[in-house]
Formats: structure tokens, sequence, C-alpha cells
């Protein structure tokens, strides 16, 4: 199983999605822990990046989730956007920066949220209607 981090960039960018792809993020993020090979997915690293870690992955045909591979089977998720801008924001990132340093297991907190607790997303809280409230 994968494990997957959030930065704050990345629910940043959640957040300014429109509301239909918002609420494809939680179907994103368990074929990424379960299974980041999923065709539906179509992992891949992002051609000419400058870190050789840095993958793309479908949210649907127009918006990307770019992720920053951090060993085995682990992932930071960095950004999310419409396609084009997405692959040019994977493809320019450099070093990990300081906006990791509190990033969340995704899943785990995802979990608990569907358990009932309200507050087990620090970045994003999850909704009927998406992703919202960056910053609880």
């Amino acid at each position: 199983m994968a494990i997957l981090r959030m930065s704050s960039i990345f629910a940043e960018s959640a957040n300014r999605l429109p509301k239909e792809a918002r609420a494809k993020l939680p179907k994103a993020f368990m074929l990424l822990t379960s299974n980041p090979r999923h065709p539906s997915l179509q992992l891949k690293k992002i051609k000419g990046a400058t870190r050789p870690n840095v993958y793309e992955c479908w949210l649907d045909r127009s918006w990307r989730l770019i992720l920053q591979g951090m060993g085995e089977m682990t992932f930071d998720l960095v950004y999310v956007g419409a396609h084009d801008e997405a692959i040019s924001y994977g493809a320019r990132l450099r070093e990990r920066g300081p906006h990791y340093g509190s990033s969340v297991s995704v899943v785990e907190r995802l979990e608990s949220y569907l358990a009932g607790d309200d507050q087990a997303l620090e970045f994003v809280a999850v909704t009927s209607e998406g992703l919202e409230g960056f910053g609880k």
C-alpha cells in the first residue's frame, strides 16, 4: 500500500479546483494508495522534469495530480491543476521546500474523517461537495 502525504501547496491548489474536479480527489487518493499503477490513473514520470522522481497522474482528462516519489511507495502530493499548468509546475519542481514540513498521510486522515472524525484532516475538510477549508 502506498503512502500519500499532502503538502500545503497541494491543498491550496485543490481548493482552487472546480467543484466537479474536487469531487474526484477522494477516489484518486484511494486508487493511488491501493494501486498506484491502476490504469485509470495513468501514473508516469514527467518528461524533462528537473528532478527524476516527479510524476503526473490523471484526475480526469483535463486535470492532473503532480506527485514526488519519496522512496519505497511514498509520494508527496505536490500540486493539482489543469493539464498543461500542472505538467509545467511538475517539470519546474526543484528541491523539497519548507511547505512539506507539515505533510500528512492522506488516506489515514480520510479514513478517520469517513469514520466520523470531522477534525481528522489538517489541511482540508472533505465534504460531499469535495475538498474545502484549507488551513484548519
